[in-house]
């Protein structure tokens, strides 16, 4: 083996034996007397080189993985993990899968964090991240009750979504005096949905009306006036699989209320599907990670988050886009930006 401009070179198996064979050839010749020296296995000395060549062979690999193991773009397993914990990275562990669970419950409850749920398709448990209280504000949608009394009332639904600085047109229903509880609720639901397309609302079996976000996003501030009365919320809230070993989850799978029994927490669902758990982070992505941290301008901004987000245990995607100029652009400020993650634990994403 030697060092060239081209790095390390070694000889094969086949090389080696040869080399051994003409300085067996050059040593013996002396002691010949003009004959030749038999080097093949059917001889004492062939054999005798076969051996000899087949660990010289191995000592050369092995001087290959010793030079590789210093070489960020080869060293692999325990050997790239010291190379890049010079440079303070660690390899990522496998991390728990996320999702967002749709808690259903009569407005006071309170549901503590890491409450579970589990999907019925998979058996795979998620814990909630933070507490949820069902009440009127930051819900998804809300379950209304409502009185007839025989006479012409007028009923009002107010809303207003968090994330938009207009204020939502009420809805306004009157009531006949030939209206039983069946058919105001049915007028209520029809209103609902013809006057808005950011709200769905349906009819229960109750005769109650569910009014909810038609994305499921949207969280709002709900009031009613008139003889309706909320009883039960719906509010999003980050959950984390139990295990690393979690399976993709289909949307509407995760319906099965886990926990102890909680006195007013009624159902819960994932409206949305959501990726499986991350596994060991291979090679290839520390060495991707080792890049993005040591390649680039630290000073940059976009170059910068990338890299410290990307290093968050159980991020999957990230989104980061800019507005350089003095004018606002949609949901980014001017001279702002604004970061999509999907994945990893909020507050480490945060920090």
């Amino acid at each position: 083996a030697k060092f060239t401009n081209n790095g390390l070179e070694i000889d094969g198996l086949s090389d080696i034996r040869q080399r051994l064979i003409d300085k067996a050839n050059l040593r013996f010749s002396p002691l010949l007397a003009g004959q030749t020296l038999s080097t093949d296995d059917s001889g004492v000395i062939g054999r005798f080189l076969s051996i000899l060549s087949e660990e010289l062979s191995l000592h050369e690999e092995v001087l290959q993985s010793v030079v590789s193991s210093i070489d960020i773009n080869q060293a692999s397993g325990l050997a790239l993990d010291k190379l890049v914990e010079l440079g303070g990275l660690y390899r990522l562990p496998a991390s728990p899968a996320t999702t967002n669970l749709m808690l259903y419950g009569n407005i006071g409850t309170t549901v503590s964090s890491g409450a579970s749920a589990r999907s019925t398709k998979t058996g795979d448990i998620f814990y909630t991240d933070d507490p949820v209280t069902f009440n009127t504000n930051n819900a998804v949608g809300v379950e209304v009750e409502l009185t007839v009394n025989g006479s012409v009332q007028e009923y009002t639904i107010n809303y207003s979504v968090n994330s938009k600085f207009s204020q939502n047109a009420p809805i306004t229903v009157f009531s006949l005096t030939t209206d039983d509880k069946n058919s105001l609720a049915k007028r209520i639901s029809q209103t609902v949905n013809s006057q808005t397309s950011d709200l769905i609302a349906t009819v229960t079996t109750e005769d109650n009306v569910i009014i909810k976000s038609e994305n499921n996003v949207d969280q709002s501030v709900w009031s009613v006036t008139g003889s309706l009365n909320i009883i039960r919320s719906y509010h999003l809230v980050a959950a984390t699989s139990a295990t690393s070993g979690t399976v993709a989850q289909d949307a509407n799978t995760i319906t099965s209320i886990n926990s102890g029994s909680v006195i007013g927490w009624l159902g819960v669902t994932n409206p949305f599907s959501s990726d499986a758990s991350l596994p060991v982070e291979t090679d290839e992505q520390l060495r991707y990670r080792f890049r993005l941290n040591k390649g680039y301008d630290q000073y940059g901004n976009y170059a910068a988050m990338y890299a410290s987000l990307v290093s968050v245990i159980g991020v999957q995607f990230i989104n980061i886009q800019q507005n350089i100029t003095s004018v606002s652009n949609g949901s980014r400020t001017n001279q702002g930006i604004s970061i999509v993650v999907l994945g990893g634990n909020g507050q480490e994403i945060a920090n």
